[in-house]
């Protein structure tokens, strides 16, 4: 599958993860404009891309992850892998090191957080957003310290 390239302008980085709460991409360089092909790839995907019923990707879920990325918070840390989910949410995944994090942002804008930092922190948990952001925020500064 090609992607067409194309500029990104600021209004198309400004994105609402909940409602009140609005990040905006910075320019080249940063991982919210690192991820737009692969955002716009998704965007294309059919009902059943996978062969097994999957949904198309939600334009909630889409939005949710860009603005994720377009967070100040997530600005040291490298572009994430992408991928969709057969639930029509989008799955945003680094590592480094010992350290993962997937971030789950689910059809309708609700985003799951898993965090496996086994020598780290020595623990594992699924969390949600918002709510679970001192855990977020602690995994984060552990994947910019291994970048």
């Amino acid at each position: 599958m090609s992607v067409v390239s194309r500029d990104i302008t600021t209004a198309e980085r400004r994105h609402e993860l909940s409602p009140g709460i609005t990040w905006v991409g910075e320019g080249p360089g940063d991982p919210a404009d690192a991820a737009e092909p692969r955002f716009v790839e998704l965007e294309r995907l059919e009902p059943d891309w996978d062969g097994y019923g999957a949904q198309s990707i939600d334009a909630r879920a889409l939005r949710g992850a860009r603005a994720v990325l377009g967070h100040p918070a997530f600005r040291d840390l490298p572009a994430p892998e992408v991928f969709p989910l057969p639930s029509g949410g989008v799955q945003l995944e680094w590592a480094a090191g010992p350290l993962e994090l997937e971030l789950e942002v689910e059809p309708g804008g609700a985003t799951a957080v898993f965090v496996c930092d086994e020598e780290g922190t020595h623990y594992r948990f699924d969390g949600v957003l918002p709510g679970d952001e001192q855990r977020l925020q602690l995994a984060l500064a552990r994947l910019a310290a291994h970048r």
